[in-house]
């Protein structure tokens, strides 16, 4: 679906369900992005066109192994969320039209739009959970992109028995305990506010003075895998 926003003499077009594609930017009815005329065609190859949305890296990567915040990613050259250069080398990305955006606010001249990248698709491109907002804002004489990452909280996951479970820290826990006793079937995962023996320690202890408001939060994710 596509949403026009207009304000004075521009008018502008994305594609929230297509990757928050800029399909296109009019001033007085003359179109001023480029690469335009067959949307279908450069959504099917991949390639980009107006203004995509790069993520989660623009340009090529180098090859297809990288190390990012201690983790060690191998990418498959066969999936079909990578997009491939010339010369095989990952290019801009997961393709702009495999991306699906929530339209959450939407007015005549702006418009908010939500990426969650949670999916375990997506996770195997680039394993960091975290949400993309991008507003964009029409004014007579501009067209302004806004983008917000928010980055997602530790997790822990478990996998077997074709399901992945994985708690998610959402807020206040900083530590974690993981409890996998032999000889039974079962592993704890244990979201902690403090480090083991904080009481006697002092290390890590946080206080809550009179009037304060502590919160914690968790989640815990259940997918399906092959």
């Amino acid at each position: 679906m596509t949403h026009t926003l207009v304000a004075g003499d521009l008018e502008a077009a994305f594609l929230p369900s297509h990757g928050m594609l800029g399909a296109s930017l009019r001033h007085r009815g003359v179109e001023i992005l480029r690469r335009v005329e067959n949307l279908e065609t450069s959504a099917a190859k991949g390639s980009t066109a107006g203004i995509p949305f790069l993520h989660p890296w623009a340009n090529r990567l180098a090859g297809f192994s990288y190390r990012a915040a201690g983790r060690e990613v191998t990418l498959d050259p066969s999936s079909p969320l990578l997009h491939l250069d010339a010369n095989g080398l990952p290019m801009h990305g997961v393709p702009w039209p495999l991306l699906v955006w929530e339209l959450t606010e939407a007015k005549r001249d702006f418009l908010k739009a939500k990426l969650e990248w949670s999916r375990s698709d997506l996770l195997a491109i680039f394993p960091f959970r975290h949400q993309l907002e991008l507003t964009v804002t029409l004014q007579p004489d501009s067209l302004t992109l806004e983008t917000t990452l928010v980055a997602g909280q530790a997790s822990f996951s478990v996998l077997g028995a074709g399901r992945q479970i994985t708690v998610e820290f959402l807020a206040g826990y900083r530590y974690a305990q993981i409890f996998a006793p032999k000889e039974s079937d079962y592993i704890a995962l244990e979201p902690m506010t403090a480090p083991t023996s904080a009481l006697t320690s002092g290390r890590g202890l946080r206080l809550a003075n009179a009037g304060e408001k502590f919160r914690a939060m968790f989640r815990i994710w259940v997918e399906a895998v092959s």
